[in-house]
C-alpha cells in the first residue's frame, strides 16, 4: 500500500470512529428526551392532582375530561397559584424561559452553535409543568423539546464538540422530544429537518434518526405505543376526493391559514399588551391567569366540562369522535381556546403551541363539516376527516411545519387514505399565512430580536469543489524566526508564519493576532470535507499542501489556504458558520 493510500486509510479509520462516537451521543440524547418526556408527564400530573384536588399522584390523563375540582368555585384561583409560581421561576432563574420554547432552540442552533443555558433544561419543564398542572391553556411538546435539545447542547459542550456536529445534535434532541411526546417519529425527524438543521444531508440526517428512534422506545416502554392523540376515524374507507370535495377541502385550507396567521398574531399582539399595561411580572401572568380560571369554572358549572384546560386532548377526542356535534358550541371552544391561549402565553407562561393549534384546527374543521354533512350528505364529507385535514393544516400555517404536519397526522390516524386532503388544506393553509405574514409563530420571536433565520436551505455545488479549485493561492510568507522570503505580496490577506521552514500560524490580516488554529488537507480533498475537518478541528483556515498532510507543514509544500472567504463563497460571510467566533 502506498503512501498515499496508507494515509486514506487513517484518515478513514478516524473518521469512522468519530462517526461511531456521534452515534452513541445521538443514542445518550435519545434516552434523556424519553424519559425526559416520561418525567415530565407525571410532574404536570404532581401538580395538576395537588392544586385542583388536594392530592399527591403521578397519574393524569389527558385524553378524558377530568371531574370537577374540589375546590368548587375556587377553582377560579388554581391557574392564579400556578401563574404566581412560573413567575418566580422565570423571574429568578431563566427569563428566556418565558413563552414557547422552540424559538430559542432555533436560535440557538442558527446564531450560537447550538449552545444552551443549562439551566433552561430544568427551569422550562418545571415552569411549563406547573402552568399545563394548573390549568393553562398551553401545549407540553415545546418544554420535552427542550428538554432534549437543552441536554444535548450541555453535553456536546462538555465534550468540545464542534459547531456542526453540536447543532446536529441539538437537533436531534429537538426531533427526539417531538416524537417521545406524539409518538410521531417519522415527524419528529422531520421536525428535525424542517426548522432545525442548518445542513440537510445523511451525515446529520442519520443521527436525528437514531436519536428518534432511541427516544420513541423508551417512550413506548412507559407510555405504550398509542399516539398521544389517537384520532379514531371511521373504519369504511375515505375513497377517492371528488370534484366536490377537493373544492371543499380547499377552501378548508384557506379557512386554516387565515386562522394561523390570527392565532401567531394574537399570541404576540396579547402579549405586547400585557407588557404594556402590567409592569410587574408577578401581577401580569396573575392577572391573565385569572381571566383562564374564570373561564374554567364558567365552562364546568355550564357545560360540564373544563374544555379548554391544558393541552386539550380530551375535547379533540370527542371532537373526532363525533360526540361533540353542534356547530355553534364547537365555535365558541374554538374562540374560548384561542383567548386562553394567547392570555396564557401572552400574560408570561411558558409552554408551547402545537396542542393548541391542533385544538383550534380540529374545531374549527368539525364546526364547518357538521353543516355540510347533515346539509348535503351527498358530498361524503366526513366531519372527522375535516377536523384532521384542519389540525395539520392550523399546526403548518402557524409554524412553518408542512411536512411535519402532514406526516404527524398520518402516523395519529395511521391511515395513509387522510393524507391527500391533509397535503390539499396544509399547501394552501402555508400559502395564505405566508402571503399575510413572512414569519411564523416561531420566527416572530427571533425577527424581534433582529435574526432571520433562513427560509430554506439547498445544497451549494461550491461545496463539492476541490480543495485546489476553492483556495486562495496568494499569500505572503513572514518568518517568526530564519530568513523565508515573501512568496507573494497580494491582497489576498492571509499571511502564512514560518519557524524554522515550517508553518507556526497565520493571519487573516496584518492587523491581527497571529492564530495557530489550522489544519492540513490534501488539494483533492472536497471543499465539504475541508469543513467537516476545520469543524472537528476548532480552526478557521486549511492549508492545501503537497502530499501527506500529517506531522508539521513544511512551507516549500504549501499551495495555498481556505480561509472564511472560501469556505462557503464570496455570497455568504464568514458569519454563517461561525456568527460569534470560535
Amino acid at each position: 500500500m502506498s503512501t498515499s493510500q496508507s494515509e486514506r486509510h487513517r484518515a478513514w479509520r478516524a473518521r469512522s470512529l468519530i462517526r461511531w462516537r456521534f452515534m452513541i451521543l445521538a443514542a445518550l440524547v435519545g434516552v434523556v428526551a424519553g424519559l425526559g418526556a416520561v418525567a415530565f408527564r407525571a410532574l404536570i400530573a404532581v401538580f395538576h392532582n395537588a392544586l385542583f384536588y388536594g392530592r399527591f399522584g403521578l397519574f393524569y390523563d389527558a385524553q378524558v375530561h377530568m371531574p370537577p375540582s374540589v375546590w368548587g368555585a375556587g377553582v377560579i384561583l388554581v391557574p392564579v397559584v400556578g401563574a404566581l409560581g412560573v413567575a418566580f421561576l422565570i423571574q429568578r432563574f431563566a427569563p428566556e424561559a418565558r413563552g414557547n420554547g422552540v424559538p430559542d432552540v432555533i436560535e440557538a442552533n442558527f446564531f450560537h452553535q447550538g449552545r444552551i443555558r443549562p439551566r433552561v433544561a430544568v427551569v422550562r419543564p418545571l415552569a411549563s409543568a406547573l402552568s399545563l398542572g394548573s390549568g393553562a391553556s398551553i401545549g407540553r411538546e415545546g418544554p420535552i423539546i427542550q428538554i432534549g435539545a437543552a441536554f444535548a447542547s450541555v453535553l456536546g459542550q462538555w465534550l468540545r464538540l464542534g459547531a456542526s456536529q453540536l447543532t446536529t445534535l441539538v437537533a436531534a434532541g429537538a426531533g427526539a422530544g417531538i416524537a417521545a411526546t406524539f409518538n410521531t417519529p417519522v415527524a419528529g425527524v422531520l421536525f428535525a429537518v424542517e426548522l432545525l438543521l442548518a445542513e440537510v444531508g445523511v451525515r446529520t440526517v442519520v443521527p436525528v434518526m437514531f436519536a428518534v428512534s432511541v427516544s420513541t422506545l423508551i417512550s413506548h416502554h412507559f407510555l405504550g405505543d398509542s399516539p398521544a392523540l389517537p384520532l379514531p376515524l371511521p373504519v369504511r374507507p375515505l375513497g377517492p376526493l371528488t370534484p366536490e370535495s377537493f373544492v371543499l377541502y380547499a377552501l378548508l385550507g384557506v379557512a386554516c391559514g387565515l386562522l394561523a396567521y390570527a392565532f401567531l398574531k394574537g399570541i404576540y399582539a396579547t402579549q405586547d399588551l400585557f407588557d404594556r399595561t402590567i409592569a410587574n411580572p408577578y401581577l401580569r401572568h396573575a392577572s391573565g391567569m385569572l381571566l383562564v380560571g374564570i373561564a374554567l369554572y364558567l365552562l364546568q358549572r355550564y357545560a360540564g366540562h373544563y374544555y379548554i384546560q391544558g393541552v386539550g386532548y380530551a375535547t379533540l377526542h370527542e371532537v373526532i369522535a363525533g360526540i361533540l356535534t353542534h356547530p355553534g358550541f364547537l365555535l365558541l371552544l374554538l374562540v374560548l381556546k384561542y383567548l386562553a391561549t394567547c392570555i396564557t402565553l401572552g400574560s408570561g407562561a411558558s409552554g408551547g403551541i402545537f396542542s393548541p393549534a391542533l385544538y383550534l384546527g380540529g374545531t374549527l374543521g368539525a364546526a364547518l363539516a357538521l353543516p355540510l354533512a347533515q346539509y348535503w350528505p351527498g358530498l361524503g364529507i366526513d366531519p372527522g376527516l375535516f377536523a384532521v385535514a384542519a389540525m395539520a393544516g392550523v399546526i403548518a400555517g402557524a409554524t412553518g411545519t408542512a411536512l411535519t404536519s402532514i406526516v404527524m397526522m398520518v402516523e395519529m390516524t395511521g391511515d395513509l387514505h387522510v393524507a391527500p386532503p391533509v397535503m390539499l388544506c396544509v399547501a394552501l393553509a402555508y400559502v395564505i399565512r405566508r402571503g399575510l405574514s413572512r414569519e411564523s409563530a416561531y420566527t416572530v420571536k427571533l425577527l424581534r430580536k433582529g435574526l432571520v433565520v433562513p427560509e430554506s436551505l439547498h445544497v451549494s455545488m461550491h461545496y463539492f469543489k476541490r480543495a485546489d479549485e476553492a483556495m486562495a493561492g496568494a499569500f505572503s510568507w513572514h518568518p517568526d524566526t530564519g530568513t523565508t522570503a515573501d512568496r507573494s505580496t497580494t491582497d489576498s490577506g492571509y499571511r502564512l508564519h514560518v519557524r524554522g521552514g515550517r508553518l507556526s500560524g497565520w493571519q487573516a490580516h496584518s492587523d491581527e493576532a497571529v492564530r495557530t488554529d489550522f489544519v492540513a488537507v490534501r488539494a483533492d480533498t472536497l471543499l465539504e470535507d475541508v469543513l467537516i475537518a476545520l469543524d472537528e478541528a476548532g480552526a478557521r483556515l486549511a492549508v492545501v499542501v503537497q502530499g501527506a498532510t500529517g506531522g508539521d507543514i513544511v512551507a516549500d509544500r504549501v499551495l495555498g489556504v481556505i480561509g472564511p472567504d472560501e469556505w462557503l463563497g464570496e455570497e455568504l460571510a464568514d458569519a454563517r458558520l461561525f456568527p460569534h467566533g470560535r
